[in-house]
């Protein structure tokens, strides 16, 4: 990306939308936000992550108490988490599934010269326990661990990108 010509404050959730495949059925989802300055040092600014089987978007209403007119702002992408809500096997026969991560809000001012880099991964250890199905050991060292590859599409048919709450 090209540098910032001014600066630039991001405040809220930014929203990213993926189109991926992965060479294992099962997979987990990192992306995090980054302020990368003139010298190519990267800031963390925010993340967000998903397990890929919870891939399905439920209105909030399904999340709430049902039928209780409670309405949730901002208006965030919101997935189940019940047994039900889940797909096995996600990305079999590298399928190409469409996710909707929402990453932590932030209010973040990235200074003019500075680009935006957004990261992608499939595993955050020792942060977060590795996926069960893809290390049932959790332990990144084990060699019967399945090593997933993801692919991001992002061409007219799979747009993938990412919306930023920009603040004038």
């Amino acid at each position: 990306s090209a540098p910032l010509t001014k600066d630039t404050e991001t405040t809220g959730h930014p929203i990213a939308t993926l189109y991926l495949s992965s060479t294992a059925d099962y997979g987990d989802v990192y992306v995090y936000l980054e302020d990368v300055d003139e010298k190519g040092e990267a800031l963390y600014i925010t993340d967000g992550q998903l397990r890929a089987g919870f891939n399905i978007l439920r209105p909030n209403e399904d999340i709430l108490l049902s039928g209780k007119g409670i309405n949730v702002l901002p208006d965030l992408p919101y997935y189940g988490f019940k047994r039900a809500d889940y797909t096995e096997k996600v990305f079999k026969d590298n399928k190409i599934i469409k996710m909707i991560i929402d990453l932590q809000p932030t209010s973040w001012v990235i200074k003019k010269g500075h680009k935006i880099r957004v990261s992608i991964a499939s595993a955050d250890w020792p942060t977060f326990e590795l996926n069960p199905k893809l290390s049932p050991k959790n332990d990144p060292k084990d060699p019967a661990n399945i090593q997933p590859y993801i692919t991001v599409y992002h061409d007219a048919k799979y747009p993938s990108g990412i919306e930023l709450p920009i603040i004038p």
